[in-house]
């Protein structure tokens, strides 16, 4: 009797062991699956495609807009501009000047011949 006594509790022992392995190893499963981030994230894409489209165009929007880092330029140096004029000389002085007051005059006289050529009109025709 104690024999067939110590055989049952060991065969519900093993049965409580059994029982337990399952448990741990549906738990396992259950963790495997709540932690495989790759498939969740396409199944969420596959079932709500518009809202991840929307926020994938939101986003792009928010990045396109966002403000750049700009590169800090130093203020320019009053000295080096001095020295950049005195190295060019009188002459070259001369020609700058030269160049700004002409430069207007010039402008126009070309925007009148590439006008008169794109109307097929001749110059010579207007002045007699």
């Amino acid at each position: 009797m104690a024999e067939s006594f110590e055989e049952d509790r060991k065969a519900a022992l093993v049965a409580r062991l059994e029982r337990s392995r399952r448990e741990i190893s549906r738990n396992v499963d259950g963790v495997r699956h709540d932690l495989d981030v790759r498939t969740q994230l396409r199944s969420s894409v596959v079932r709500q495609k518009g809202f991840w489209l929307s926020g994938a165009a939101v986003a792009g929007w928010l990045l396109a807009g966002w403000p750049r880092r700009r590169k800090a330029l130093p203020a320019p140096s009053r000295k080096k501009e001095v020295s950049a004029r005195r190295g060019g000389g009188f002459l070259l002085a001369l020609f700058g000047l030269i160049g700004s007051i002409i430069k207007p005059a010039v402008t126009s006289f070309l925007t009148r011949k590439l006008r008169e050529l794109a109307s097929g009109e001749d110059s010579r025709a207007h002045r007699y």
